[in-house]
């Protein structure tokens, strides 16, 4: 890249294809963003991704003990907005979301001790809402666990996988063989990308695909439901 603005391959929670430039880094303002992952931040949360470390922690290896959440400076802090529970198919708790503002997402699993272990590794991967997918014939998948969320509250069943854009499995699609299948992607260069592969991937097993584009300027799907006065006229 030029000036402030540089471009690479390797996030914190990836290595990514070579000259597959999908994460940007803004020098100057010590921030930066996967395309791909849909994570970003400031170098706090580099750190905390790639060593899978909590903020806290990271700030007290950096500046000693007298750093911590509360004390630092509210520019590099990010704070915690939702948690996202995925569940196998009993309702047993398998990893976490954690979204934070600014945005950026983290992935936790129970560490059998009464804490946390900030990382993917070793956990099997399941769709969001795994249970109620699993007994529908019909379901929307889209981008984001806020979305899925809000779509429940509409009636229907939606689904996304973990890590955001571009990290569909192929075994995602054999737990909707068989379903008829409604895609919601982002307006945005990655929703497209990471439709097609979902698409892809469903080929041949979901009895039916069906893709639906928000109209513009509706970012995603949360963005167009909020247009509505009501629930029944989103629906």
């Amino acid at each position: 890249g030029h000036g402030e603005e540089k471009t690479t391959n390797k996030c914190p929670r990836s290595q990514h294809k070579q000259n597959h430039w999908c994460v940007s880094v803004n020098t100057e303002r010590q921030i930066w963003h996967c395309n791909d992952c849909d994570v970003g931040g400031s170098i706090i949360d580099w750190l905390s991704l790639e060593q899978g470390k909590s903020i806290t922690a990271v700030l007290e290896e950096l500046g000693g003990d007298k750093y911590s959440e509360a004390s630092a400076s509210p520019s590099v802090i990010s704070k915690t907005v939702a948690i996202y529970d995925y569940t196998d198919e009993h309702g047993n708790l398998l990893y976490q979301v954690v979204r934070k503002h600014p945005k950026t997402f983290q992935q936790r699993q129970p560490d059998n001790h009464g804490g946390w272990k900030w990382t993917m590794e070793g956990t099997t991967r399941v769709l969001f809402n795994i249970k109620e997918v699993l007994l529908s014939n019909q379901i929307v998948i889209c981008e984001g666990e806020k979305d899925c969320l809000n779509l429940g509250k509409l009636g229907f069943v939606a689904t996304c996988n973990v890590c955001g854009s571009g990290q569909w499995l192929d075994a995602y699609s054999e737990t909707l063989k068989g379903k008829d299948v409604i895609i919601i992607p982002d307006n945005d260069l990655s929703g497209e990308k990471h439709c097609k592969k979902v698409m892809d991937s469903l080929y041949g097993k979901a009895d039916s695909i069906k893709l639906v584009k928000m109209p513009e300027p509706h970012k995603d799907v949360s963005d167009f439901i909020k247009s509505f006065q009501t629930t029944d006229q989103a629906k």
